[in-house]
């Protein structure tokens, strides 16, 4: 974005839940904010969002930024789904796009599993994919509320990728299909990465290799939760 003279700007809306919560003297960590009192999380989300609204980009001549607030829409606390924001508030600072971010469902359990404040939440591999499908589901439903295009990505795609979907809306998306579970010889994917450099040219491309969970649950067994999920994925959010 730089190279192009776009600035990006990054607003980690948990983070700023806190430096308010040191603001205003409350005893608010990341191991205790889903139990705090939900008045006193209202609040502070609340003034989060009134103080994100004067710091978007109002355009000034040709000058070109974009603002990225980055939150969770749903988290999975005590077996019970809460919502991260209300609806209204986050539709209120009308929003260009709206976009998800997903990953394997096994590595995102094993990152939760090495941080304190969910490994005693002893999640399953379903508990994971529930939790996916609510952010993808909750921000779909944001965008359409506000007439907005919605977006589901990788987190290990290329930067490139989010760019295109940010500043080339034009460019028409396209996913790679391919044999996934026996085409991982060298030959066949040097001439994959050959296919995907040409149509990149072009199109602003999906590539399946950059997630998936069937290949990592190789030698695991047959798990009808991944399977029916990696379709889903593939099917209705990428392609």
């Amino acid at each position: 974005a730089k190279t192009r003279g776009v600035d990006l700007e990054f607003h980690q809306l948990g983070k700023d839940i806190f430096r308010i919560a040191k603001e205003r003297r409350m005893d608010i960590t990341p191991d205790n904010i889903l139990d705090v009192d939900h008045e006193k999380l209202d609040l502070l989300r609340s003034i989060v969002l009134e103080r994100i609204e004067k710091k978007l980009y109002k355009k000034e001549g040709d000058r070109r930024r974009i603002d990225v607030l980055r939150t969770h829409a749903k988290f999975l606390w005590n077996d019970v789904p809460r919502k991260a924001w209300y609806s209204k508030d986050i539709l209120a600072l009308k929003p260009d796009k709206f976009v998800t971010f997903v990953d394997d469902a096994e590595k995102i359990l094993e990152r939760l599993n090495q941080r304190n404040q969910w490994a005693m939440q002893d999640f399953s591999l379903r508990d994971i994919l529930y939790w996916i499908n609510d952010e993808v589901n909750t921000t779909d439903d944001w965008a359409d509320n506000a007439g907005k295009p919605f977006y589901v990505v990788p987190v290990v795609a290329p930067a490139h990728f989010f760019y295109k979907i940010l500043q080339k809306p034009e460019s028409e998306i396209v996913y790679v299909s391919m044999p996934l579970t026996f085409a991982y010889d060298p030959i066949t994917q040097k001439r994959v990465d050959g296919l995907v450099k040409f149509l990149e040219r072009y199109f602003t491309i999906i590539d399946p290799r950059w997630i998936d969970p069937l290949a990592v649950s190789k030698g695991k067994g047959f798990d009808r939760a991944i399977y029916n999920n990696v379709v889903n994925r593939d099917l209705e959010w990428f392609v």
